[in-house]
């Protein structure tokens, strides 16, 4: 079985990484579109995003563990009724005056897990690198509740890197 492993360093309090986590206006503007979410453990709630090869644009998903502020896990379907889901963890962890974030995505099985691997684990680590880091940007400079509702941030919003 194989898995995406990755983290980064970024240099906001613990609090402030997780509130990009939990929030559904912030993980819509680094992730994806969601419906429902919110971080208690049992909550189902779907993201959705523009169909591609394989992908309807819909996962099914379901909150599995929360630990505020440090640990965020759920299940992630590509169909409904699908058998064995992804695992997305995430763990925060106070490293000096920042925050050291870790994302395991588990469940990646046989070829498709090898394909999905190298599809998804390119768009995790463009979130880690320019995504997410925008979203903290954005909201110390301006306020968690001033994220853009219509539209995604984008590079000039900021000082964050794209």
């Amino acid at each position: 079985m194989a898995k995406i492993e990755l983290d980064a360093f970024y240099p906001y309090p613990v609090e402030h990484v997780w509130e990009a986590l939990v929030r559904p206006e912030a993980l819509e503007q680094w992730l994806m579109k969601n419906e429902g979410f919110e971080p208690v453990v049992g909550k189902k709630f779907l993201f959705k995003a523009k169909p591609v090869y394989g992908w309807k644009g819909v996962a099914y998903c379901e909150v599995l563990k929360v630990e505020k502020p440090r640990l965020l896990c759920w299940s992630q379907r590509g169909e409904e009724d699908e058998e064995l889901p992804f695992i997305i963890t995430w763990t925060l962890t106070p490293e000096g005056k920042g925050t050291r974030l870790s994302l395991v995505h588990d469940g990646l099985v046989g070829l498709r897990g090898l394909m999905v691997k190298q599809f998804m684990g390119a768009g995790w680590k463009r979130m880690f690198q320019g995504r997410i880091p925008m979203v903290l940007d954005y909201a110390q400079q301006k306020g968690w509740d001033k994220l853009p509702k219509d539209r995604r941030l984008l590079p000039g919003d900021c000082h964050a890197p794209a």
